[in-house]
């Protein structure tokens, strides 16, 4: 086993080092990786901030010259309503009005006409009888204007004589600019240069800066040439409109979200003056969310620097005309700070570190773990080949013992049979056989013993291959309401019939006690115990015995003897697979109740030994065996259909042949067979030619006129269908051939493939039931054949009975 190219099976040291040296690798690789995503992260999120910056600032010189656009437009409005000459306060305030709703942000919107010295009088006659009549408290002064004094300073007082004045004789609103009424622009140099401009040029003039962030926009009409004088008419009147610059760059700052540090500076540049002159500098994002504070309050103002000494990490810088002024616009992005979007890139470079160092983390701990398993593995490796050869070991000597059991078990009656068999050979060969009545007694019972030898090593075979068939589970239960006395005990007590045998086969039963179980196994179970007992009683009893309990009120079946009882030092292994015999002669196998037990806890009952029981015989103590059957008794059901299934069932019993079923004189009581159909064809299948030819005789004994036919192998079987119509078809499971080889199974699928509705019976000294049933076939029965008449007529008459299944 290797992990990212490290062999696991390398010495200790060596690889402790190689699996340090991976995650410090990785870790490494981790610090690379975070380093160059912050580096690249940061550098990416300048350029963006840089991009945003670049086209944030572009709006502002944009925004300023359409601003004052609006203000030029304003002006001109007032201005072409005082053309007419007519112009009177209410009209100006409707003018006002109409420029208020635009949100156009100013001081105050004035009307300024030329008044010569000799219409003074009238002008501030009509202003203090305006003063007097709308503003009673306010106090009038009359035209005022800057005055100089002697020593070069100005004030603010009554206006000297002059030829013409400029007065803002009409100013809305009134409240807030009480003192700029009548007040004499054109006594103000800065005020002055723009009033001139505009006359000159008879296009809107900005005044510089004449006061803290003041500024005015004046409107003049477009001068007429005279043709013959050559020079501009006097001009009437002038407009305009004066508000505060600090006001003007707050509604800058409102023009669009930013989210970047940016500071505005506004310097004016005019060509042909001396200095640049400082208007005005705001923080952009302090600004928002001011609302309407006085200007004079806020915070976001900055202070005035000269130009050069602006700083800053981005600087945009744009120089733009206005009216007959010059601005520079200057757009700073502050030293660089960090925001989200680099803290978000800072925590992204800290998370793939993290993630390196727990992969380089799990990377060595799992090599550690990876190493441990492996060493677990070796480990557990050597234990399972240690414990395979415990258990093979274990296997080989449970399949001694086996065949030891079975070479034993079979070796004493095949002696006997073989001994028989000589007495009878002999008796065969002498000249004058059967001569005597005492040579034909003893030929009888020669054969006898031959049929009882081999009768037992039958027995012996299908026991061993019912308690395996027992073992794994794979006997079906059919469950079914059974009557103890009439479908159990009866049939048993004619089975252990005996001749001229002094023990007395007893049944104590209640009539219709009834239960539902599997008649089958339950009749199996029953006959193995009392076939068990009949080895040992001389003299005495077999009792064959069923009650309710009281306390428990489930039904208990009883089997008991009056025999020499079993050894103490036998009843722990009572019930084992390969026990020997319970008596002191060794008689009998013992595996037949090794099957009972497992017949009984496959049916979900209890089977045990009822220690203190005693015959009452004196020296004859006896067992008795207890089946605890944990069912509850049921109403009985007379009805035709239970009956026949109970007859079915019995017929159906092959597994164990019981103690004089086949082999007893005919003097025993039984029930006589029905008589078979006549002119029946059969096919016999089978790869051994005696067995054939003793199937043709056996079948002859119970159905002379039937007809046999004989088939070596499936091919030929499969041939002789196609050719000829049979009514019974035996298959053996295994057969032989030269070309080819089918099993029954095999035969039998094939024949039901080709339309053949023949009765199929399988033949196999294997429990093969299943293969064959789930290859169409009617029925299945264990080699070898039964041979006895009345057996062999019911278990033909139950394979033909068997094709309405089909």
């Amino acid at each position: 086993v290797s992990l990212g190219g490290v062999s696991l099976d390398d010495p200790p040291a060596h690889n402790s080092r190689t699996r340090w040296r991976i995650p410090f690798m990785i870790v490494v690789i981790g610090i690379a990786v975070s380093a160059s995503f912050i580096t690249l992260g940061f550098t990416s999120e300048d350029h963006d901030q840089e991009s945003e910056f670049l086209s944030k600032a572009a709006v502002y010189p944009t925004f300023f010259q359409d601003i004052l656009d609006d203000y030029q437009v304003a002006a001109l409005w007032a201005h072409q309503a005082a053309r007419h000459g007519d112009l009177s306060r209410e009209r100006f305030r409707d003018v006002y009005d109409h420029i208020s709703v635009t949100g156009l942000q100013f001081q105050s919107i004035e009307y300024l006409p030329r008044v010569t010295h000799d219409r003074r009088e009238a002008y501030e006659a009509d202003s203090r009888e305006y003063f007097a009549k709308s503003h009673p408290n306010q106090e009038y002064k009359g035209f005022t204007g800057l005055e100089y004094t002697p020593d070069g300073r100005h004030s603010v007082s009554r206006r000297s004589e002059q030829e013409f004045y400029y007065v803002q004789h009409f100013v809305e609103p009134f409240e807030g600019n009480e003192r700029a009424i009548d007040y004499d622009a054109y006594s103000s140099s800065t005020r002055r240069s723009a009033i001139e401009q505009a006359l000159t040029t008879g296009k809107a003039a900005l005044s510089a800066r004449f006061g803290p962030n003041s500024f005015d926009s004046s409107r003049s009409p477009k001068q007429q040439q005279n043709s013959q004088h050559h020079r501009p008419l006097t001009p009437k009147m002038l407009s305009k409109i004066h508000f505060h610059f600090a006001e003007f760059l707050r509604t800058a700052a409102h023009v669009q979200t930013i989210s970047q540090h940016l500071h505005l500076y506004v310097y004016d540049s005019t060509p042909g003056e001396s200095d640049t002159t400082f208007l005005g500098a705001i923080a952009i994002d302090q600004c928002h969310g001011h609302g309407d504070k006085d200007y004079e309050e806020d915070n976001c103002n900055l202070p005035e620097i000269p130009k050069e000494q602006v700083k800053g990490r981005w600087l945009y810088e744009q120089d733009i005309t206005i009216m007959s002024r010059q601005w520079t616009i200057l757009v700073v992005q502050e030293e660089n700070r960090l925001n989200n979007e680099h803290l978000y890139i800072f925590l992204g470079g800290l998370v793939i570190f993290i993630a390196c160092a727990c992969l380089a983390l799990w990377v060595h701990t799992d090599s550690r773990k990876a190493a441990k398993i492996n060493r677990l593995k070796r480990d557990a490796e050597s234990q399972r080949a240690r414990l395979m050869v415990s258990i093979a070991n274990q296997a080989a000597e449970a399949e001694r013992e086996l065949n030891d059991y079975v070479a034993h078990e079979v070796r004493n009656p095949l002696s006997a049979a073989i001994s028989a068999h000589s007495f009878v050979r002999t008796e065969f060969d002498a000249k004058k056989p059967f001569e005597t009545e005492g040579s034909i007694e003893s030929v009888r019972a020669d054969v006898s013993i031959i049929g009882n030898s081999l009768h037992f090593i039958n027995d012996l075979l299908r026991s061993m291959l019912d308690n395996s068939r027992a073992s794994t589970n794979r006997l079906e239960l059919q469950h079914q309401q059974t009557d103890i006395l009439a479908d159990v005990f009866k049939p048993i007590h004619s089975l252990l019939y005996l001749r001229d045998c002094k023990v007395e086969v007893l049944i104590e039963c209640p009539k219709d006690l009834v239960i539902t179980t599997d008649c089958l196994r339950l009749k199996q179970v029953v006959l193995n115990l009392s076939r068990n007992s009949s080895k040992f009683v001389q003299n005495g009893f077999i009792r064959l015995k069923a009650k309710v309990n009281k306390d428990t009120k489930k039904v208990q079946i009883f089997v008991e003897d009056s025999g020499p009882g079993v050894p103490s030092e036998k009843r722990e292994r009572l019930f084992s697979k390969f026990q020997s015999s319970l008596d002191s002669l060794n008689q009998g196998t013992g595996i037949g109740l090794s099957l009972s037990k497992k017949l009984v806890d496959l049916m979900e009952m209890n089977l045990w030994l009822d220690e203190s029981f005693h015959s009452g015989i004196e020296g004859s103590p006896g067992a008795r065996f207890v089946i605890d059957t944990n069912t509850s008794p049921e109403e009985v059901r007379k009805e035709d259909a239970f009956t026949k299934a109970s007859i079915t069932a019995s017929i159906k019993t092959a597994t164990t042949v019981p103690l004089g079923s086949e082999h007893e004189s005919e003097e025993q009581p039984q029930e006589k067979a029905p008589s078979l159909p006549k002119g029946l064809s059969v096919l016999f299948v089978d790869d051994d030619m005696i067995l054939r030819k003793l199937f043709a005789r056996t079948i002859q004994r119970v159905a002379p006129d039937w007809t046999i036919h004989e088939a070596s192998n499936g091919e030929t079987a499969l041939t002789m269908v196609e050719e000829q119509t049979y009514e019974l078809i035996f298959v053996d499971q295994y057969m032989a051939s030269v070309e080819q080889q089918l099993l029954g199974t095999e035969t039998a699928r094939a024949m039901r493939s080709r339309g053949v509705k023949s009765v199929i019976c399988g033949l196999s000294a294997n429990d093969v039931r299943t293969g064959f049933e789930e290859a169409g076939a009617n029925g299945f029965i264990f080699k070898p054949f039964p041979t006895e008449s009345n057996a062999l007529t019911r278990e033909l008459l139950y394979l033909l009975d068997s094709t309405k299944d089909v």
